[in-house]
């Protein structure tokens, strides 16, 4: 192993015993802080040039700022998701208004803060040379920089993690021995509030406090351990209590989140939950993608438009993961050992909760720089075990490599920004979007100025219509509400009358009589190739017989035949019920839908996009045919179009509809 100078081991103890690049480590360890500084300046020159000051297509960014502004208002507890971030935005909107570009600002400074605490928790216990290339890759990385500039929850929650690592190599790894409550009980409260508010920001912030509660029980720290959970008990229940007494809400967070992780289908209960087998599939799934496809884009080794996934990819970083902890635990390195298992742990349960259709770059972006760190860390440990020359060339080369990618793409980012700006400048405030956005959002502003202050728009991007709608009421139409098919056919007695179509069978008959017949209509259930209808009607049903033979159309009239020949044989069966999909409306002071054409691949027009608000009118007009009013439209037929549509409910009442109480 190659020698340093005394002075050397003087200022950085034992660095160069971690790896054997005694050149490069010793010219990095001189000017390590002049890199850190200039990482920093990296960052705010990219940061600012590819700077982004549109609400972002996403929608979670604007969701954030629609919950902030509520709770500002003192009208909800934000309770799903980034709520901790939430939480601080609303604050700051209480103390300054509503101030997007500031908001947008504060994720470049939490970035920054982010980088600085990655720096000083590792500068005494990294290699200088490894440590100085993750620093100035991570400062021109364009998928990190992104973040800088939208108010998601990315950026906030790195600053959290590396605070986190900072606190505990700080305080306990570089610390004496022992409890010491009176000397470190500020680090045991300070973790504990930097734990709460991780969890209380993503829930993979829960992964921490495991993560650090086993360091603890490893490193036979078992005070030091319950010191922290009681830092985090300290600020929890407080906080559980405040929700409560302020705002009804009762338990955790995480519940409501867990209960949709749990399911097969995110947006649709009705096909029950995952199963255990389902679980190792997702992670499979998820490790092809995350570990492959995003990491080696993120990266620099691949294109961002490049979604080809190698599982081989993936196998061996997750091979490199637990070599670097074996290495790591041998060697009693506790800031490795830490830092590794907490990435460890993070990762796991991202990849075994997510639902595979979740394909966002951002939920492995906040353990980037950790992930660059770990593994490199783990391949400069293997070169030294192996005292193979050619691993380390490798390594330096794949470390080059990984900053000039970053500095190109960021390059190309940044000019791409100042078109986008320059358009914007040139046009209107929406003329930096694709045109079925431009159009949504001009219609969202329209809609806002145009239709009463009391009653809320149905959207499905609700946050960005509430944003550009200048905090006009938007209710958010997600999803659909299904119901499951059978159990809705369990409920049905015997002696019930009912009967089942085919929609196909109603093509090209009397309007006037298919009108009067679609008054019984209960449930529309969906195959993968065809609808058919489930009418019931009670006391009419001789009526609805009438009705029948003068269509000339003989139903399915039996539950039973009607499940073994067509509900049984199929994978996957929706079924929704359209009153109370309208019941639904009503209970929301909905008066008004917006049904835009978003892209599916926002990147691409295409014939597919985002029809949830689409299906949610055409299942209620199944039964009530004309209870919706076209308004306004923004753009051409062929271009994209946003149409606002005015729901008629005295038309329903009619037609015999009465709202749920």
């Amino acid at each position: 192993m190659a020698s340093t100078s005394e002075k050397g081991k003087k200022n950085i103890p034992g660095l160069l015993d971690i790896m054997q690049f005694p050149k490069l480590d010793l010219i990095f360890s001189k000017y390590l802080t002049s890199i850190f500084y200039i990482s920093l300046f990296l960052m705010v020159f990219f940061g600012l040039l590819q700077f982004d000051s549109r609400i972002s297509i996403g929608g979670d960014d604007s969701d954030y700022l629609k919950s902030a502004m509520e709770f500002s208002r003192g009208e909800s507890f934000p309770s799903f998701h980034g709520v901790f971030y939430t939480l601080l935005i609303g604050w700051m909107i209480k103390l300054t208004g509503f101030q997007l570009i500031v908001f947008k600002l504060l994720s470049l400074l939490f970035l920054l803060g982010h980088q600085v605490f990655f720096f000083l928790s590792f500068r005494r216990h990294v290699s200088p040379f490894l440590l100085g290339a993750v620093l100035l890759i991570t400062s021109v990385s364009s998928g990190l920089l992104y973040y800088g500039s939208h108010t998601f929850t990315e950026t906030f929650y790195m600053f959290l993690q590396s605070g986190l690592i900072y606190l505990i190599v700080s305080m306990v790894v570089s610390g004496g021995e022992g409890f010491l409550l009176k000397k470190y009980w500020k680090f045991y409260l300070g973790a504990g509030v930097v734990i709460f508010m991780m969890a209380a920001t993503r829930n993979i912030g829960y992964a921490a406090l495991g993560a650090v509660l086993v360091f603890f029980l490893l490193e036979k720290k078992y005070l030091q351990g319950l010191g922290v959970f009681a830092g985090y008990l300290l600020v929890t229940i407080p906080y559980s209590i405040y929700k409560k007494a302020a705002w009804g809400v009762q338990g955790s967070d995480l519940g409501a989140q867990m209960q949709i992780l749990m399911q097969k289908d995110p947006y649709n209960p009705s096909f029950g939950h995952e199963s255990f087998s389902g679980f190792f599939t997702r992670f499979y799934e998820n490790a092809g993608y995350y570990l492959s496809t995003v990491f080696l884009q993120e990266s620099g080794f691949q294109k961002t438009d490049n979604p080809k996934s190698f599982y081989l990819v993936s196998i061996l970083i997750i091979a490199l993961l637990i070599a670097g902890f074996i290495f790591a635990c041998r060697k009693k390195q506790k800031v490795f050992k830490l830092v590794f298992l907490y990435t460890g742990a993070a990762l796991i349960i991202t990849l075994l909760s997510l639902n595979p259709m979740w394909r966002q770059s951002r939920l492995l972006i906040i353990f980037m720089p950790l992930l660059l760190l770990l593994l490199f860390y783990t391949l400069a440990e293997t070169a030294n075990l192996l005292d193979k020359a050619f691993i380390r060339a490798i390594l330096v080369g794949l470390l080059g490599v990984v900053f000039l990618s970053n500095f190109v793409r960021s390059m190309g980012k940044a000019s791409e920004m100042s078109q986008i700006r320059d358009r914007v400048q040139k046009g209107t405030k929406f003329s930096g979007y694709t045109p079925d956005y431009r159009n949504f959002l001009e219609l969202s502003e329209w809609a806002a100025e145009n239709t009463p202050k009391g009653v809320s728009i149905g959207s499905r991007k609700a946050s960005m219509s509430f944003i550009y709608g200048k905090g006009h009421r938007f209710y958010p139409l997600y999803k659909l509400q299904f119901v499951n098919t059978n159990k809705l056919l369990s409920e049905i007695d015997q002696d019930t009358p009912v009967f089942f179509m085919n929609d196909l069978d109603l093509e090209g008959k009397n309007a006037a009589l298919v009108s009067s017949l679609k008054v019984y209509l209960k449930a529309i259930i969906s195959f993968e190739d065809d609808v058919y209808s489930m009418y019931q009607p009670g006391t009419d049903a001789l009526l609805a017989d009438s009705l029948l033979r003068e269509l000339s159309i003989e139903p399915i009239r039996s539950v039973s035949r009607f499940k073994n020949e067509l509900v049984s044989g199929s994978k996957r069966t929706t079924s929704m019920i359209p009153d109370e999909l309208l019941d639904n409306l009503y209970r929301n002071h909905v008066h008004y839908l917006i049904n835009a054409s978003l892209r599916v691949n926002p990147d691409m027009k295409t014939d597919r996009v985002i029809n949830t608000i689409e299906r949610y009118m055409v299942a209620i007009n199944s039964k009530y045919p004309g209870v919706f009013t076209l308004v306004k439209q923004v753009g051409e037929n062929q271009d994209e179009p946003a149409r606002l549509y005015k729901v008629n409910y005295e038309y329903c009442k009619s037609r015999g509809w009465e709202p749920a109480r």
